[in-house]
This record gives structure tokens, C-alpha cells and sequence, in this order.
């Protein structure tokens, strides 16, 4: 079997398709952690809407004088 030199052609077809293959792949994820950013954003301002909605009722609350229990209380 002969040797082959380094940078044979067919080495760097090789190579060079790898690089392509693994740049979409990073592509790839990038898009999907920009995508759970979102989400994640999207998330954080949801929760933030239901603890803005629990201050609500417990002020409501008070000044009805009720009290809210929890189910873990």
C-alpha cells in the first residue's frame, strides 16, 4: 500500500466537506439557542404577568379580609 501525502486531494475534499458539514451543524444550533432565548424571554415575562396577578388578589384579598391558603399550606 503506498503512502499518501499530506493535503492528497481527496484528504482535503474530505476535509472540506467536513468543515462545511460541521459550520451548518454550528449554524444549526445557534439558530436553536436563539430560539430558546425566546422562550425563555417569553417565559420570564409570562411569569412575570402571574406575579403581577397574585399581588393583585392578595391586596383584593386583604381588603376583603380573606385570607388565601395555598394547597401546600
Amino acid at each position: 500500500m503506498k503512502a499518501r501525502k499530506a493535503g492528497h486531494p481527496t484528504e482535503l475534499r474530505e476535509a472540506k466537506q467536513l468543515a462545511v458539514h460541521w459550520h451548518k451543524q454550528a449554524k444549526t444550533l445557534d439558530s436553536g439557542v436563539e430560539e430558546m432565548k425566546r422562550i425563555a424571554k417569553n417565559w420570564r415575562t409570562e411569569a412575570h404577568s402571574y406575579k403581577e396577578m397574585c399581588k393583585r388578589y392578595e391586596k383584593q384579598s386583604n381588603l376583603l379580609g380573606l385570607v388565601i391558603r395555598w394547597p401546600n399550606d
